[in-house]
C-alpha cells in the first residue's frame, strides 16, 4: 500500500510522507541560509542527498560545524533542539525520516552515529546495506536500465526515491501467482511497503532508478 502527504513546516523542509510509524521529510536549505530553531522530539535519521558545511547551534553548546558530505547518514536519539546555518558551497539537501513507532522492551533506542561507507562512492548496481541496529535496516537500491532485482521485505519499510523512473513491480499473491503492475516511481516519491514476501523491481527507464529504503525493526 502507498500513501503519501504533503505538508510545509516543522523539524525540516517539506513533510512528505506519514503514518503511524514513522514521517518522512526533506531538507532544503539555500547556501548563506539559516534554517529556523527547531525540536526533534523523536528518534531520527536523515541521508545527505546534496553537501554542505553546516554550522550548527544548541543551547548549552558552543556552536559546531559538521562536514555534511553527499551519501552520508546519521542518526540520532531525538530530545534536542537546534538551529543550523548552511555555509555552502550550494544548496544543503536531505531526506530525513523521524521513528513514530517506539522501540520494544528488548531494543536500544537510537544513538548517534555517523557513517560515510558511500561517500565519494559512485551508486552501484543491486542492493547495499548502509547500516543496521536494533531499530533500522538501512539499504540502497540501484538499478540500470532494463535491470531486475528481487527486493526482500521482511520488514515494514519505508522508501524514498532518490533517482526515479518507471518500473515494473512484481509480487506474490497467493504464493502460486503473481501479480505485476507498471508504475512511475519520480524522484521525491515516497512508498510504504507491509511486511511480507519479497518484490521483482525492473527498471524500464532509460536511465538509473535508486532509492533509499529504512526498515523497521
Amino acid at each position: 500500500m502507498n500513501e503519501r502527504v504533503g505538508h510545509v513546516g516543522g523539524i525540516a523542509t517539506r513533510l512528505l510522507f506519514e503514518n503511524d510509524d514513522v514521517k518522512v521529510w526533506e531538507m532544503d536549505v539555500a547556501a548563506g541560509a539559516r534554517f529556523p530553531h527547531h525540536h526533534h522530539s523523536l528518534e531520527y535519521l536523515f541521508y545527505v542527498t546534496a553537501p554542505a558545511v553546516l554550522t550548527v547551534s544548541r543551547h548549552g553548546v558552543e556552536p559546531y560545524n559538521v562536514d555534511a558530505r553527499e551519501r552520508a547518514l546519521y542518526t540520532y536519539p531525538g530530545d534536542k533542539s537546534e538551529t543550523f546555518l548552511n555555509n555552502g558551497p550550494g544548496p544543503y539537501r536531505e531526506v530525513l525520516v523521524e521513528l513514530k513507532r517506539p522501540p520494544s522492551p528488548d531494543q536500544r533506542a537510537l544513538s548517534f552515529t555517523k557513517c560515510e561507507a558511500l561517500v565519494g562512492q559512485k551508486p552501484a548496481p543491486g542492493t547495499t546495506r548502509i547500516l543496521e541496529n536494533d531499530r533500522v535496516v538501512i539499504s540502497e537500491t540501484m538499478l540500470e536500465p532494463q535491470e531486475e532485482a528481487i527486493v526482500a521485505n521482511p520488514r515494514d519499510a519505508v522508501t524514498y526515491v532518490l533517482e526515479g523512473a518507471r518500473l515494473s513491480v512484481t509480487e506474490p499473491t497467493d504464493g502460486k501467482r503473481a501479480r505485476m503492475v507498471e508504475e512511475d516511481r519520480p524522484p521525491h516519491g515516497v512508498y510504504w511497503e507491509t511486511a511480507g514476501g519479497s518484490r521483482k523491481l525492473k527498471n524500464l527507464g532509460d536511465g538509473h532508478y535508486r532509492q533509499l529504503t529504512v526498515e523497521l525493526k
